[in-house]
Parts: structure tokens; C-alpha cells; sequence
């Protein structure tokens, strides 16, 4: 290259170098200013952040000074009528539909040295209405329980309203001890005191059949004694 070249391209040189510095020095500052404004904003929101805080806590700090000093009595349990207290007496009624196919004439049954009573055997064949019941039942008082049950059922085609039970039953007498009268159903056997809806079975067992007639009731008196023990003892005497 001519020498007069070379002279004519360093002012150029040395005067982009000096830009370039300029540039540099300028740039640096306002990055710096940038870094500064950016940890002012930060240390303001750090302290909102701490003023807010502080705020919640002391307004937390009263209400529970408040709740303390007044305490407020937790609104009341609305329960839904159950179906024993949905009506006054309760009321409970059973409908009871049969349908029977019998292999052997129901006319011919028997149990052998056994003389049968009028509710034993299986029944009619064909469809049939079972025993269908209406029980009323309430505490009259404090004192004193009373229940009233009275069956539908048909017999030799004829439709039968029959009083099964209507009873008193005391509810606090002292020493465990339980008076009923009234009509009632025996509580000898596990099964005589439920009625024949609650059975998982259609015929009751043979000597329920035979013995009780199906169920043993009259009326009578009843008086049972409860032990207090931890296992279930309980003593009674009846009386038709």
C-alpha cells in the first residue's frame, strides 16, 4: 500500500476508536441507573409487603382478642324429622302381598302327634294378602310408652280386622325395672315379640307353629327386671 494511504486511513481509525470509547462510557452509566432504579422499586415493594403484613396480623390479633372476650355460641344442628318423630303418634304402615306354589295340598297338612291350631301351616296357594299392619305409637309422657297395632288378613275369603296389641309400657321406673300391660305379644322365645313382617323367612320354625299358635299374645301384665351388669341379664314374669 502507498504510504500516503496508510496516513490518510488513521485519522479514521483514531476517530471510530474514540466513538466507540464514547459510546462505551455512555452505555455503562445508564445500565447502572437502570440496576439503581430497579432496587428502589424492589426495596419499596419489600417494604409495602412488610406494611401490609403487619396490618393483617394486627387486625387477625384483634379478632381474637374479640372472639375471646365474646364468644359466640355455634348456630343450631337443624336435624331432618326422623320417621319415629315425623308424626305425633307415629305411624307405620305394612303391606304384606304372598305368593305361594305348594306341591302338597295345604287343606292336608300336618305334623304328626301334633294337633295343629289355627295359624299353623303354609298357607293358601296361589296369590294372597298377607298379614298387613297399622301400628300408632308415642310416648304419652315422661313416664309412660303406648303402641297400638291392628293386622289386615284374609281367611277363608273373608277380610279380618283383628287388635293385635295395644299396651302401656313404663319408661322410668327405678332399679331396671319395666311394667307393660295392655295386649300385648309373650316375650318367651326370640322370635314371639316381633311381629311376622320382620321375619327373613316366610314360615316361622315348627314349634313356633305348633306350641304358639305362630305367636303367643293376650291380654295381661308384664314385669321385667333389668340387671346391672355389663352383659345383658334380664328376668320377667308374665301374666294372661
Amino acid at each position: 500500500m502507498h504510504p500516503l494511504l496508510k496516513w490518510h486511513w488513521l485519522p479514521a481509525l483514531v476517530f471510530c476508536g474514540g466513538l466507540l470509547g464514547a459510546c462505551q462510557a455512555y452505555a455503562a452509566p445508564t445500565d447502572a441507573a437502570e440496576l439503581a432504579a430497579i432496587r428502589i422499586e424492589i426495596a419499596a415493594l419489600k417494604a409495602q409487603y412488610t406494611t401490609l403484613l403487619g396490618t393483617l396480623e394486627q387486625r387477625l390479633q384483634r379478632a381474637e382478642r374479640q372472639l375471646a372476650a365474646h364468644p359466640k355460641a355455634p348456630p343450631p344442628i337443624v336435624n331432618p324429622p326422623s320417621s319415629a318423630s315425623a308424626w305425633n303418634p307415629a305411624t307405620s304402615l305394612v303391606l304384606i302381598g304372598n305368593y305361594a306354589a305348594l306341591s302338597r295340598d295345604p287343606e292336608d297338612f300336618a305334623i304328626p302327634g301334633f294337633s295343629l291350631p289355627s295359624e299353623a301351616g303354609p298357607g293358601v296357594r296361589g296369590f294372597s294378602l298377607g298379614e298387613s299392619e297399622l301400628t300408632l305409637s308415642a310416648n304419652v309422657d315422661d313416664l309412660f310408652y303406648a303402641s297400638m297395632t291392628a293386622s289386615l288378613s284374609v281367611e277363608a275369603g273373608e277380610t279380618l280386622i283383628d287388635l293385635e296389641e295395644a299396651y302401656f309400657q313404663t319408661l322410668a321406673l327405678p332399679v331396671g325395672l319395666t311394667v307393660k300391660g295392655g295386649r300385648f305379644f309373650s316375650r318367651v322365645g326370640y322370635l314371639n315379640e316381633q311381629h311376622p313382617h320382620t321375619d327373613d323367612f316366610v314360615d316361622r320354625p315348627l314349634a313356633y307353629q305348633v306350641l304358639l299358635n305362630g305367636t303367643l299374645g293376650d291380654d295381661g301384665a308384664q314385669l321385667r327386671w333389668l340387671a346391672p351388669l355389663d352383659q345383658f341379664l334380664e328376668f320377667g314374669a308374665e301374666a294372661y
